[in-house]
C-alpha cells in the first residue's frame, strides 16, 4: 500500500512542533513494512506553506526546505515522490467546490498511481484517515495481531506492528552552534 501524504499530515509528521505531530508519529512507528509513505509537488509546497506561515513556528522557507530535504532522505523510512502532470480535466466528480479541489486532484493522482490519499480529517470519503487517538493512549493489538491503522470510506484499516523510526526533525535541529 502507498499512501500520498497530503497536506497536513506531511507537516505533522515532519515538524515536531506540529499540533498533530505525535498522531501521526504514531500511525507511522506502527505501519508495516508493506507500507510505503508519498508525496508529490502540491504536499511538498503545502508542508514549505504551512511551516513558514504558522507565525509561532518561526520557520524561513529555507528552513522548511531543509526540513523536508532531512525527512525525505531519513534512512528511517524514506518517502517516494509521486510525479504530477494531472490537470484539472482530471478532478473527479465528486469535486463540486473550491474547497474540495485539492483532495480530489490529490486522490485522483493517488489513485493513477495505486496509491491512497492519506490525510488528517475527512473531507474526503476516498481518503484514508490516520486515526486520533489509539485504544487506552497505546497501539492496540488484537487476537489476530493485526494492529488498528486508520479507517478508510468507514472501514478499519489493520497492519501489523513494526518498529518505531525517529521520522521528525524539530525546530532546534535547524539551529546554527552560533544561535
Amino acid at each position: 500500500m502507498i499512501c500520498l501524504l497530503d497536506v497536513n499530515a506531511l507537516p505533522a509528521l515532519g515538524f515536531h512542533e506540529h499540533e498533530f505531530h505525535g498522531r501521526v508519529a504514531r500511525w507511522v512507528a506502527a505501519l508495516g513494512g508493506e507500507i510505503t509513505l508519498a508525496t508529490c509537488p502540491i504536499t511538498e509546497l503545502g508542508f514549505v506553506r504551512i511551516l513558514s506561515q504558522v507565525p509561532q513556528y518561526r520557520i524561513t522557507i529555507e528552513q522548511a526546505r531543509t526540513l523536508l530535504a532531512r525527512l525525505k532522505s531519513s534512512r528511517a523510512r524514506r518517502l517516494t515522490f509521486i510525479a504530477d502532470s494531472h490537470g484539472a480535466e482530471r478532478l473527479p466528480r465528486w469535486v463540486k467546490t473550491g474547497r474540495q479541489t485539492t483532495d480530489g486532484h490529490l486522490c485522483a493522482l493517488a489513485a493513477a498511481n495505486a496509491a491512497t490519499l492519506t490525510t488528517l480529517d475527512g473531507g474526503s470519503a476516498a481518503a484514508f484517515v490516520i486515526p486520533e487517538s489509539w485504544f487506552h493512549g497505546n497501539l492496540c493489538a488484537p487476537k489476530d495481531k493485526g494492529l488498528i491503522i486508520g479507517f478508510m470510506g468507514g472501514h478499519l484499516v489493520r497492519s501489523c506492528l513494526a518498529s518505531v523510526f525517529p521520522l521528525c526533525f524539530a525546530l532546534r535541529d535547524l539551529k546554527t552552534p552560533s544561535e
